[in-house]
């Protein structure tokens, strides 16, 4: 079965806050939602915080019962011709050691995180893999094998 794909969670990016001037400096509200076919899958109700290059951004999601909350360090770095770069510091811990990966995004899921420590791959990547354990049943070289399957499907 391997890893679950980033495409089937939701996902928070910087560069959406900072489009939405939710990176502006001072504190900015705002609301995020996602959907398929039209259909709503999910939002999150966040708060951005930013000065002199740090901030911080709180997210609350709503269950029928209960209200939680996440916080988010932001940072930012410089960018060779001015101006900077802002990133996520994913708080994700695993086994008790916090992540701290500087990241442009962050994927919700039961907790929030970056994709390294959700353990996602891209779906694109699981499909160029898709015939290497039949190369390998084969006794076949998997690239050469992935080269020759994609031949005949053209």
């Amino acid at each position: 079965m391997g890893k679950n794909v980033v495409e089937s969670y939701h996902a928070i990016r910087i560069t959406t806050l900072k489009r939405r001037g939710w990176l502006a400096g001072g504190g900015y509200p705002g609301h995020l939602s996602w959907s398929r076919l039209g259909e709503r899958t999910g939002s999150i109700d966040l708060l951005t915080w930013t000065s002199k290059g740090e901030g911080t951004m709180m997210m609350y999601t709503y269950s029928k019962t209960e209200i939680f909350s996440h916080e988010v360090k932001l940072v930012s770095t410089p960018c060779h011709y001015g101006g900077v770069r802002w990133w996520f510091i994913c708080p994700l811990s695993r086994g008790g050691i916090p992540c701290g990966r500087r990241v442009g995004v962050l994927y919700l899921g039961k907790y929030t995180g970056c994709r390294h420590r959700h353990d996602l791959a891209y779906q694109s990547s699981k499909d160029s893999h898709k015939f290497d354990r039949m190369a390998i049943d084969m006794g076949c070289d998997p690239r050469a094998f992935s080269r020759m399957m994609n031949q005949i499907g053209k």
